[in-house]
């Protein structure tokens, strides 16, 4: 993953077999670029499926099935462009904030302009730039919204959207209420008391954050699984993967292209992780 100082994200997504993701959250608004097989995101309103070759955007707070297919080859890839929720608050516009339902994206050579500016801005990781690569990856939004799109709820992320963005940081580590109630500024009891009127609670949320990382990990590294599973916050290697074939339905050797079969097929993939 290549990210721009907490403003912009670009990572290349790969994938060896078809997966249906149930219960999938979208953690930051995300533009998405399809380049093998195909995605499709329902909701209970709505099922979108992009093919190879066109975009789709999926707002923060989302929570859908995701399904990502393999084409004949065997390999699902897409680049993924996550967007900072600061920068969606810079650039879009209040009327045009709910719902919160993932659109397709219409690939007009200016929009494909506009992100490979994003990527290239991204890459060149210019920290002195600040205010112009703001102004660069704010074009995609406003281009996005131009086309219609809504892009996400004004205001302050959720309860459990700051939970997940806290724990996101370091998965690994042993979060208890106690250390996520200080770093939210509530009382223990306080935070156990929110998230029950969610229907949610603790326990659930570190799960399924430290999971979702494990998929983005094994997606877009090469990194060994059993260091996977490390980052993560397991030290049982076996453990972890029946945990992951319980929330994703394959397992985490299923997940994984094998080198040699990208360069059979022609490929041309940066293994850089990000969920998608």
């Amino acid at each position: 993953m290549r990210k721009l100082n907490d403003i912009a994200a670009h990572v290349s997504i790969i994938q060896a077999s078809t997966g249906t993701f149930r219960h999938f959250t979208v953690d930051q608004p995300v533009i998405i670029r399809v380049r093998r097989g195909w995605k499709r995101a329902i909701t209970n309103e709505l099922s979108l499926e992009t093919c190879s070759g066109e975009l789709i955007f999926l707002p923060q707070g989302l929570e859908c099935t995701i399904v990502n297919a393999v084409d004949s080859h065997g390999i699902y890839h897409c680049d993924a462009y996550a967007l900072s929720h600061d920068l969606l608050r810079e650039f879009a516009r209040p009327e045009l904030s709910a719902p919160v339902q993932p659109s397709k994206v219409h690939s007009d050579p200016d929009f494909l302009l506009a992100l490979d500016r994003t990527e290239a801005a991204i890459h060149a990781d210019r920290s002195d730039q600040e205010q112009l690569n703001r102004h660069i990856i704010g074009e995609l939004i406003l281009r996005l919204q131009s086309m219609g799109i809504r892009v996400g709820a004004h205001g302050e992320p959720s309860l459990v959207q700051r939970i997940r963005t806290i724990v996101k940081q370091d998965p690994s580590s042993d979060w208890s209420s106690d250390a996520l109630a200080a770093r939210l500024a509530i009382s223990p009891a306080t935070l156990r008391r929110k998230l029950a009127a969610q229907a949610t609670n603790l326990t659930d949320i570190l799960a399924d954050v430290r999971m979702t990382a494990a998929l983005g990990l094994l997606q877009s590294t090469d990194m060994p699984i059993n260091r996977i599973a490390l980052d993560v916050g397991y030290e049982s290697a076996s453990k972890f993967a029946a945990r992951f074939r319980n929330r994703f339905g394959l397992s985490p050797h299923e997940i994984r292209v094998p080198q040699g079969t990208i360069e059979q097929s022609g490929a041309e993939i940066e293994r850089s992780g990000a969920a998608l």
